[in-house]
């Protein structure tokens, strides 16, 4: 499965770095650790959502901060 959870991977999306890499373990961590932050922390789950709604590319805070994106992985070039 690769970057994906299994729910990514039935609707064909995976994380990935900005630069189209596959997510190393130490990525991975820290993205599950700003997804747990977010969710526990209300202001920062809104703002959060707000950059989701408002920004072009949809980056979340956690994906902003890391370097991350979602990619469909029907578009990737293996």
């Amino acid at each position: 499965m690769g970057s994906s959870t299994s729910g990514m991977h039935i609707t064909a999306i995976e994380l990935r770095h900005e630069s189209g890499h596959r997510l190393d373990f130490i990525t991975s961590v820290f993205h599950i650790i700003g997804l747990y932050v977010s969710y526990a922390t209300v202001l920062v789950q809104l703002l959060s959502i707000g950059m989701v709604v408002m920004r072009d590319d949809r980056k979340s805070l956690t994906d902003m901060v890391i370097g991350t994106v979602m990619v469909n992985r029907a578009h990737i070039l293996y």
